[in-house]
């Protein structure tokens, strides 16, 4: 009789370690523009083709095995800060408790020295020049926030180049 209750146990410990893991999910972000709409924006050589060489990775049996459906991949036009909001807003949708979050941005960024305005901005294709008029956001802010949100422990990786153009 004993034996049979802890074969009980064992099994039903088997089932919620193996549901659990089932729920536990990675999605990820990623982000590489090498070319900006702004023909002032010097093009820069190489984030479009980092992001796609991160995402091939984590997509990889050496990497995270992500399927299609968990990874957002946007590079040079498609990066746009509307399409970057958008996927931000379905992962945020999409991503739980427990789960894993990785977002990943090559391209230019640029750190302000104004307390009334977050500390990083990111370079999206559509950001003018003068990134104070508009298309840009702190996208580690928007990931802190997801992130404390969720009470999750997500990844983030952060590429930047620095902002040229001042």
């Amino acid at each position: 009789m004993n034996n049979r209750i802890l074969y009980a146990v064992g099994i039903f410990i088997l089932w919620i370690t193996s549901n659990s893991l089932c729920f536990s999910r990675t999605k990820a972000l990623v982000i590489g523009i090498s070319h900006y709409q702004d023909p002032e924006i010097p093009d820069l050589q190489l984030p479009h083709r980092d992001a796609e060489i991160f995402a091939g990775y984590l997509r990889s049996g050496n990497g995270m095995k992500l399927k299609s459906e968990d990874l957002y991949l946007l590079t040079n036009a498609y990066a746009t800060a509307g399409q970057v909001i958008l996927a931000l807003d379905r992962l945020f949708d999409e991503v739980g408790v427990g789960d894993t979050l990785v977002i990943y941005f090559s391209g230019y960024g640029y750190l302000t020295k104004s307390s009334s305005s977050p500390p990083q901005q990111i370079y999206f294709y559509d950001t003018p020049l003068q990134i104070r008029d508009a298309g840009s956001f702190d996208l580690f802010g928007k990931f802190i926030e997801m992130a404390s949100e969720l009470k999750n422990l997500p990844l983030l990786v952060y590429e930047c180049c620095s902002h040229p153009f001042s």
